[in-house]
């Protein structure tokens, strides 16, 4: 897939964080002030991570994983978007949080904490 593959522009718009923080306030029905006391953050500093640029600069605005950790858990946001959120251009550091959050399924859902670890395995058969 390159980047000329409408698909491949697709799957950036989803990723775009400063565009997932936005729908995220906007679905919970959230002024930016309202949502920056929810979080513990400034509403400045939150419309500047939905705009993705500090706006003295302009330059790319990338947040501490503490606050992205505060937004998160404000929005009450499922793995896949805090996955997003949280992945600051790391591989290594989106892989980590994934796997604690695999762990985590160790003692909520043994189940699916044992599916998870054969498709990792690749054992792929029942």
């Amino acid at each position: 897939m390159n980047s000329k593959d409408p698909e491949y522009k697709e799957h950036r718009v989803e990723t775009d964080h400063g565009q997932i923080l936005k729908r995220e306030r906007i679905k919970r029905g959230l002024s930016l002030r309202a949502a920056g006391e929810l979080i513990g953050i400034s509403h400045s500093y939150l419309a500047s991570l939905e705009n993705g640029a500090d706006p003295r600069t302009g330059m790319p605005l990338v947040p501490s994983r503490e606050v992205m950790a505060k937004i998160c858990a404000a929005y009450d946001l499922g793995t896949k978007d805090t996955a997003i959120l949280m992945n600051s251009g790391a591989e290594e550091d989106l892989l980590r949080f994934m796997a604690k959050r695999i762990y985590e399924l160790k003692a909520t859902s043994p189940a699916k904490y044992r599916e998870i670890l054969n498709i990792v395995m690749g054992n792929t058969e029942k």
